[in-house]
């Protein structure tokens, strides 16, 4: 019944199916039938749910279409290990660079 809404969550978050089912404490395939309608879908675990993607219980119940909050705590702790990784590749690539400036210098 709150399936779509569910996926559509899970997905904005960037979370798959093992790693919610990993943190609700079920299988993969248990979790994959609470999304597709199949599976048990008791406020208990729509609660769990819920609490795992950011949202109320309300927001996956209701009809209407909700607005995700991306700047909680999880989020900006993923986005400075995003950026310390791409400022790690950018020193990787300065270096590459440098290298294969010595490297031209050498055979000229």
């Amino acid at each position: 019944m709150y399936g779509a809404k569910i996926t559509s969550i899970r997905i904005a978050r960037g979370f798959t199916q093992i790693y919610m089912a990993k943190q609700l404490g079920i299988t993969q395939n248990i979790y994959s039938n609470i999304e597709t309608g199949k599976g048990r879908q008791d406020d208990i675990m729509l609660e769990k749910i819920a609490k795992l993607l950011s949202v109320s219980l309300v927001d996956i119940k209701s009809h209407t279409p909700i607005v995700m909050n991306f700047r909680d705590e999880s989020d900006s702790t993923l986005m400075n290990e995003m950026l310390s990784q791409l400022k790690l590749k950018d020193r990787q690539i300065e270096e590459k660079d440098r290298l294969i400036a010595e490297l031209v210098s050498k055979i000229k």
